[in-house]
């Protein structure tokens, strides 16, 4: 980060002097003149935001109209302008690759505003088909609590996948995908179930044995069909002032968290030991290019009640596509067009933890099943 923070430094005052000359624009009045000098001062001017926008100070909405300003381009308009200066921002990692990673973070706020990325209308579809599976589990609840829980497995796998999907069409394309739900529960909770669930307890228990105390661990307890992350935790420790640790421990906090593999970023707050455990699981057992946790919120709840993990793999040609889950409006527009999808997984995980034995007691924050069609513990069902 030093070398970068070094040429944007020295790239800021190369483009304060730029930025002197180019002001002449304001008293250039006269029609084809100001046209003539715009296109001929177009390189120098777009060079000069460039380099402004690259400062390490984190840029805003406001900014990008000041900054149009600054260098006698606001007489365009803001898709325009912003088109104009991401292309800018590209021809600067050519000639200097060491800033390929922050720039790629930095055009996240241009892209959110030249960039329009659109929920999939097949998701409609699913969403209503979900809802209809829903109603089926519920209704089988009394008749059928074995196949009830069965459907509702099934259902909650499918939900999740559509959450993913619903996060990639926010976001960026994938070359592939899964997804999983995490939740809070007391440390002493241990998953049951299949040696898959109980090696991914294990592979979680190794690597985070030098974190410290703790009481309460995020857990996966739902993914999506085809992924194998059940199981696996990671501990709940309150971020603060020189402590951090990236993806789900932060989005239960509120805060969506990008992990990619290439740039991953640093925990603070802990010892060398568990950084250099934690970096050598991520590059030899984390089989994706990055993931991305995000926050579950529900209506009525300040705080999420879950974390929902996507876990993709990316072609190398949009693999900077992904760096725009740095920006806030790109994680926000993941969260709202995953809602749905969510909302049917949180509903059936309750059916699920009501009937499955082993299964943590949840609050969901969605309505629990009706207490007429709840079964006696002893008629507990175990997992399929």
């Amino acid at each position: 980060m030093a070398s970068v923070l070094g040429l944007t430094d020295t790239a800021a005052e190369i483009s304060g002097e730029i930025a002197d000359a180019v002001d002449i624009d304001a008293a250039v009045e006269i029609g084809f003149v100001k046209r003539a000098y715009r296109r001929g001062t177009a390189g120098i001017r777009f060079r000069t935001a460039a380099w402004k926008f690259l400062r390490p100070q984190e840029p805003h909405w406001d900014d990008l109209k000041a900054l149009a300003k600054s260098v006698g381009a606001d007489h365009m308009n803001l898709p325009a302008f912003c088109g104009r200066l991401r292309d800018e921002c590209n021809e600067i990692v050519r000639e200097h690759s060491d800033l390929k990673r922050w720039v790629c973070r930095r055009l996240a706020l241009l892209d959110a505003v030249v960039v329009s990325r659109k929920l999939d209308r097949s998701r409609r579809d699913e969403v209503f088909a979900l809802r209809n599976a829903l109603s089926d589990c519920t209704e089988l609840l009394v008749t059928d609590p074995a196949e009830a829980t069965y459907l509702s497995e099934n259902l909650c796998q499918a939900a999740i996948l559509g959450a993913g999907n619903a996060v990639v069409d926010a976001i960026a394309e994938v070359a592939g995908l899964n997804a999983n739900l995490m939740f809070s529960v007391p440390c002493g909770y241990r998953v049951s179930g299949s040696a898959e669930r109980l090696a991914n307890q294990d592979r979680a228990d190794r690597l985070w044995q030098n974190v410290g105390d703790h009481t309460h661990r995020l857990v996966v307890l739902a993914e999506s069909t085809g992924a194998s992350h059940v199981g696996f935790w990671v501990p709940v420790i309150p971020s603060g002032p020189g402590v951090r640790l990236p993806g789900a421990t932060e989005a239960i906090a509120g805060n969506a968290s990008l992990v990619l593999k290439e740039d991953l970023p640093p925990l603070r707050g802990f010892s060398h030991q568990m950084e250099s455990d934690w970096e050598a699981y991520m590059q030899r057992e984390f089989n994706h290019d990055l993931f991305l946790s995000l926050p579950v919120r529900v209506p009525g709840r300040s705080t999420p009640v879950a974390v929902l993990n996507v876990n993709v793999n990316v072609r190398q040609e949009t693999k900077r596509h992904w760096y725009r889950a740095y920006g806030a409006y790109w994680t926000r527009q993941a969260e709202e067009y995953a809602w749905e999808f969510l909302d049917l997984a949180l509903r059936g995980m309750m059916l699920v933890a009501q009937r499955s034995a082993g299964m943590p007691a949840l609050d969901c924050g969605v309505p629990r099943p009706a207490a007429a069609m709840l079964l006696p513990a002893s008629t507990e069902v175990t997992e399929p």
